[in-house]
């Protein structure tokens, strides 16, 4: 009977033991599936961590070729997060992306009721800025070498030595020459002989200004038209600082003159009316009826969707067009940056939507 009970306590005790050990056992698997899980956490962390440096670092590498400093980097930067862009490396290709986000960002600048004016256009000046940085950036190796890439049509001044300077028009781009026609319809006469050397200067849309030497090969049918020789030897002059767009606005100007104190006086009380039809944040194209060939200083206003412009500009050129009206071409010599921000946002067309 002492048998039996002490056997019958060691089954129990045995019975004990292999269940503590079951439940230990299971205790092991689930602490090993915590630690493999916390593991692949970890290193899904660090990859991701790695792969944002690595995105981050050639993000600042392409800033940095676009010219963008510290400052415009990190702005750049911090709306693309922002706006969870899910490849950031792409508004520097991506135009209309890059567009959406400082759009965006404008946006709020805006609607910002802790920024006063100054305040705001300061910063839409600095995304604007990154813009022009950006789109500067993109453009710099569409230059051409040869004239055999000029378009016909394309607008040129030819520089005719002792005589001045004349505008004229590609009309044909041949494969051994070109054939360019003098503008104005009061040439009565031949102004070149063959072989003799011209010097011509164009703006290529979307491009820079060119200039480069040739000569005359043969003389045209017209007493303005002439056959030059071809160049590959095209020197890129000029690249424009700021994008221009056709544009139709009324505007009012007002003939100015500098003092020596540098201060501007206005010439008359009644301004003359005019239209803008090119526009740029450092310059305009304008149409009147008439102008003193006299004034060299013009003070504008006109207005943008109810947004007032003012400026003062330097008349550079004043062409002669049908029917007697004159084309201006003026350059900005003072303007506010609130007035600069406006251009800017509607040539780009960040303007917000209820402005």
């Amino acid at each position: 009977m002492e048998f039996s009970n002490r056997f019958l306590e060691m089954l129990k005790l045995k019975g004990k033991t292999q269940v503590h050990q079951v439940d230990y056992t299971g205790a092991i698997i689930l602490l090993l599936l915590l630690v493999v899980a916390v593991l692949i956490i970890i290193t899904v962390y660090y990859i991701r961590k790695k792969y944002n440096f690595l995105e981050h670092k050639n993000f600042n590498t392409l800033a940095k070729s676009a010219n963008l400093n510290i400052d415009e980097t990190r702005i750049l930067f911090n709306l693309i997060t922002k706006n969870r862009i899910k490849y950031p490396l792409t508004c520097f290709t991506n135009a209309k992306l890059l567009d959406d986000i400082l759009k965006k960002g404008i946006k709020e600048i805006h609607s910002n009721k802790n920024l006063n004016n100054n305040q705001k256009n300061e910063k839409i000046d600095e995304l604007i800025d990154i813009k022009m940085k950006i789109e500067a950036n993109s453009k710099k190796n569409i230059g051409i070498k040869s004239t055999h890439l000029i378009s016909e049509s394309q607008k040129i001044i030819v520089f005719i030595r002792g005589k001045g300077y004349f505008y004229a028009t590609v009309k044909n781009n041949l494969k051994n020459y070109l054939i360019i026609e003098l503008i104005s319809e009061l040439i009565t006469k031949r102004l070149l002989n063959k072989d003799e050397f011209i010097k011509i200067y164009f703006w290529r849309n979307e491009d820079a200004g060119y200039i480069f030497e040739t000569k005359i090969l043969d003389l045209g049918q017209s007493i303005r038209s002439y056959l030059i020789k071809h160049s590959d030897q095209l020197i890129r002059s000029q690249k424009r600082k700021y994008k221009r767009i056709p544009v139709n606005f009324s505007a009012v100007i007002f003939p100015i003159l500098k003092n020596k104190k540098n201060e501007y006086k206005i010439l008359q009380d009644q301004p003359e009316q005019c239209n803008i039809v090119d526009l740029s944040a450092g310059g305009i194209k304008l149409l009147i009826d008439n102008i003193n060939q006299n004034i060299k200083l013009l003070k504008v206003e006109f207005s943008i969707n109810t947004k007032k412009v003012t400026l003062i500009g330097r008349i550079i050129r004043i062409i002669n067009k049908p029917n007697n009206i004159k084309e201006v071409i003026l350059i900005f010599l003072k303007i506010s940056m609130e007035s600069k921000n406006i251009i800017n946002e509607y040539i780009y067309n960040y303007l917000p939507s209820n402005i």
